[in-house]
């Protein structure tokens, strides 16, 4: 994977994280305030249907019911019920059903207002102490209105989210592409120097003054690197010539001794004189290229100071 690709999914994967989390937030913030709209509108209800039923002498459900459509708004699978001290249902109004335990009645009585769930419904029990007596006011309903609130929440958040990644990669890979563009350039000039021609070097003056704080060291680095490069086969290239030079000097004279040797007949004392001659110059020339070999393999390499003649060298250790 290429750095622009990496930086791109870096970017993508960083902002889709946070806006994930600021979106999953604000969902959270949502179902809590439905919830709590909700659960006061049935409390709402279930002290309206306290005053009504109770301070009102008892009204018929059939009553309180046209009351309900004439002066309020009605719940979705909406369930009232009110309970006497000893567990009696005095008022039902929709889902006859629908019965409370004892045990929960005991713990609406002891908490005075209790939040819990019938089914698909949301439910509020409260405690009301009449002059007739002691009851349990039970209104239930389902909050549609607030579940495709929620649903349409998420399908509009769904569609941001996806939305929002595809432009943040496309803005996240043309703005890794401008930043990687300079280095992109310095790459072409370096890739194009080649061991021919290490005397060029790389042009700092293309980069942008927003970028010369990192780039150009870079460069320079680049530019270093290639002086060293540059030296280095320079010194071989002249170790190579002045080696090349100064070998075949002997070489040649060695040749010629031979040649010299070869040239009449002579007494075995002149031929063993000559051949001996010979093979004492070419053993030193061999020490001298194992010399020349050994300094080449050499781990660290020392700066020629001042050039060395070997040609003067060699006629020394033949003297």
């Amino acid at each position: 994977m290429t750095i622009r690709n990496r930086l791109t999914w870096l970017f993508v994967g960083i902002v889709a994280v946070l806006l994930f989390t600021v979106l999953a937030l604000v969902y959270a913030l949502q179902v809590t305030t439905s919830q709590r709209e909700f659960r006061q509108r049935l409390r709402e209800r279930a002290q309206v249907t306290s005053y009504i039923y109770l301070e009102k002498d008892e009204m018929r459900a059939s009553a309180f019911r046209d009351f309900e459509k004439k002066y309020l708004q009605a719940l979705s699978n909406e369930i009232l019920q009110v309970y006497d001290a000893q567990g009696r249902v005095r008022f039902v109004a929709a889902d006859e059903r629908v019965r409370l335990s004892d045990g929960l009645l005991a713990r609406i009585v002891l908490n005075r207002e209790v939040y819990f769930r019938l089914g698909t419904r949301q439910a509020i029990g409260i405690f009301y102490r009449d002059n007739q007596g002691d009851y349990v006011i039970v209104a239930a309903a389902e909050n549609v209105y607030g579940h495709r609130r929620l649903q349409s929440l998420a399908t509009i958040m769904g569609i941001i989210f996806v939305v929002s990644l595809l432009v943040i990669y496309a803005v996240g890979r043309f703005f890794a592409g401008r930043a990687l563009a300079p280095i992109a350039a310095l790459n072409d000039q370096v890739d194009r120097i080649t061991a021919q021609d290490l005397h060029q070097r790389v042009d700092e003056g293309f980069l942008r003054t927003s970028e010369r704080d990192d780039l150009t060291r870079l460069a320079r680095t680049f530019n270093r690197l290639l002086e060293r490069l540059e030296a280095s086969f320079e010194g071989q290239r002249t170790f190579v010539r002045n080696a090349s030079h100064e070998l075949r000097t002997p070489l040649t004279s060695s040749i010629g001794e031979l040649q010299v040797l070869l040239a009449r007949e002579r007494s075995p004392e002149a031929y063993r004189e000559g051949a001996t001659s010979v093979l004492g110059e070419l053993q030193q020339l061999k020490a001298l290229i194992n010399n020349l070999l050994d300094l080449a393999q050499a781990e660290g390499s020392v700066a020629l100071t001042e050039e060395v003649r070997l040609d003067e060298l060699l006629w020394e250790v033949r003297e």
